[in-house]
């Protein structure tokens, strides 16, 4: 329990941070990014746990096979790096297009009301969005449940 634990909480760590590289306006942060993100979710997870138990050891600069540094590179410590850094390169995918889905009306008030960009990621895009979630899937009191379409404009039926 507390692998599948500690795995999640990593892999959503490295997730937020590898997401936030790969939309920064510093171009060689943004160009690493992406490569090493690509690299972690071109082969299946098999495949890279394979690759972390058996070729990872054999790395220079990895820990020799001594007693102390296998204890340190063991095989469940092993599948923990591997699975983590599986799960943060496809939770960057995901947290880089949910920040990218933000209404651009968002990131204008945000602008307007000069906010830094922590303070617009805080206010504006992670409450609003789910704040705009709840607002559109309320009940209407006539016809009963109704999805409206937060881009439809005021002429179409909703």
């Amino acid at each position: 329990m507390w692998v599948a634990l500690r795995i999640i909480s990593d892999a959503v760590l490295g997730a937020i941070a590898l997401g936030a590289l790969r939309l920064s306006e510093a171009r060689p942060l943004r160009m690493a990014s992406m490569p090493f993100i690509e690299f972690i979710r071109a082969p299946s997870a098999l495949v890279l746990l394979f690759w972390g138990s058996y070729a990872l050891p054999l790395v220079p600069g990895m820990p020799s096979l001594s007693p102390i540094a296998a204890a340190i590179l063991s095989p469940i410590a092993a599948a923990i790096f591997v699975l983590v850094l599986d799960g943060a390169a496809y939770g960057a995918e995901i947290v880089r297009a949910g920040i990218e889905a933000v209404h651009r009306g968002q990131t204008d008030v945000c602008q307007a009301l000069e906010l830094r960009k922590l303070q617009s990621f805080k206010g504006c895009f992670a409450t609003g969005t789910l704040a705009d979630r709840a607002r559109f899937r309320q009940p209407d009191a006539e016809h009963g449940q109704v999805d409206r379409d937060p881009g439809a404009g005021a002429d179409e039926p909703s």
